[in-house]
């Protein structure tokens, strides 16, 4: 297994690994970095990691939730993976 820092990485190589993922929304590919889901959610999902984001899309997709969803049941998902710090 290997990591990529995206930090360090151009930004054609950024777009190209974006739109990459953006089209593996959904699937079993996704890595992560493109964004699915709802706006309602847009504050806590843009502060997690990549690999909360991808755990959450993996949970969503196993319930058979749609990604872009909002409810209860995914609000208490995204919660289970991203628990408030305090």
């Amino acid at each position: 297994m290997s990591t990529i820092n995206l930090e360090t990485v151009s930004p054609s190589v950024y777009t190209t690994i974006h739109e990459m993922d953006r089209a593996n929304i959904g699937t079993d590919d996704y890595i992560g970095l493109a964004w699915y889901h709802n706006y309602h959610y847009r504050h806590t999902m843009r502060d997690i990691s990549i690999a909360k984001r991808k755990r959450i899309h993996t949970k969503l997709m196993e319930r058979g939730l749609a990604l872009d969803g909002k409810s209860r049941t995914h609000s208490v998902l995204i919660a289970s993976v991203t628990p408030l710090q305090g």
